[in-house]
C-alpha cells in the first residue's frame, strides 16, 4: 500500500489542481488533531475530489443574437465616413503670346495641326511654337479641400488665369466640352466658345463664326491672317 501523502505534498498537489487551501490558526494540539484526521486521505482521493472541478463544463459566452438590442455585447456596424467622389476633369491649354486655346482633350493628328493654326490665327503669329500645358483634377497628391463640390472649377479657373497672365493673352478660345467649367468672363480677355475642335476643323461656317468673334481684337492689326480652312473629308 502506498504511504500517505504529507501535508506539504498534498498542498502542492491541490495547488497544481487550482484548489486553494485555507488553514485556521490554532493551538499546536488542535493542529496535531486536524492532521490526524486529514492524513489518511490518499492521492487517489484527492484526484477524485478534484475531478468534478476539472471536468466541469464552461458556460459559453452569450452570443450577439441572444443578447438584447441594448446589450453592451451587441456589435454595432462601423460607420463608413461619407465620401463625395472628386469630380474628374482634364484639360489642355495650348498657348502663344497673345492667345490661349483650351481643349477638353489632347489633340492628335489633323486636329493637332488645326489647333496650332487656330491658335496662331487668334494670336496673330505663326512663327513661335505653342506651349502645351495639361490640367488634371483631382491632383495626384491629396490636398485639403479636394472634396469640395466646386474644387475642380476653382482649380481650373486658377490654372487658366495663370496661363493667360503668363502669355499676356487677350483672346481665349474654349471648346464647349470644358467651357461650362469656367467663369462667364475673364478680365480684359475676349472669350470665344466653339462647339468641338474636330467639327470646327471641318465646317467652314463654324470657322467663319469664330473668326467673326475675334474681329474686334484684330481690327487694329493690319493684314491679320484668317482662320485656316480644312476641306471636308
Amino acid at each position: 500500500m502506498r504511504a500517505p501523502l504529507s501535508a506539504s505534498v498534498r498542498r502542492r498537489i491541490l495547488g497544481d489542481l487550482g484548489i486553494e487551501v485555507w488553514r485556521l490558526r490554532s493551538t499546536q494540539a488542535e493542529s496535531v488533531a486536524r492532521a490526524q484526521v486529514i492524513e489518511p486521505h490518499t492521492d487517489r482521493e484527492l484526484a477524485r475530489a478534484a475531478a468534478p472541478l476539472a471536468s466541469a463544463p464552461v458556460a459559453p459566452a452569450p452570443s450577439a443574437a441572444a443578447a438584447g438590442p441594448n446589450s453592451a455585447n451587441t456589435p454595432h456596424p462601423a460607420r463608413e465616413p461619407s465620401a463625395i467622389p472628386a469630380l474628374r476633369v482634364e484639360g489642355y491649354g495650348l498657348a502663344l503670346p497673345g492667345a490661349v486655346l483650351l481643349l477638353a482633350g489632347r489633340p492628335v493628328g489633323r486636329d493637332a495641326r488645326f489647333a496650332r493654326d487656330l491658335l496662331a490665327a487668334a494670336a496673330g503669329s505663326y512663327a513661335a511654337e505653342p506651349e502645351l500645358r495639361r490640367f488634371e483634377w483631382p491632383p495626384a497628391l491629396p490636398l485639403p479641400g479636394t472634396q469640395s463640390p466646386d474644387a475642380a472649377q476653382r482649380a481650373l479657373a486658377a490654372f487658366l488665369d495663370k496661363l493667360l497672365q503668363d502669355m499676356g493673352a487677350k483672346a481665349l478660345l474654349v471648346e464647349a466640352a470644358i467651357a461650362e467649367m469656367l467663369p462667364a468672363a475673364f478680365a480684359d480677355v475676349l472669350v470665344v466658345r466653339f462647339p468641338n475642335l474636330s467639327g470646327l476643323a471641318r465646317e467652314g461656317a463654324a470657322k467663319r463664326a469664330v473668326w467673326s468673334s475675334l474681329q474686334p481684337l484684330h481690327a487694329a492689326r493690319p493684314g491679320a491672317a484668317s482662320l485656316p480652312v480644312t476641306p471636308d473629308p
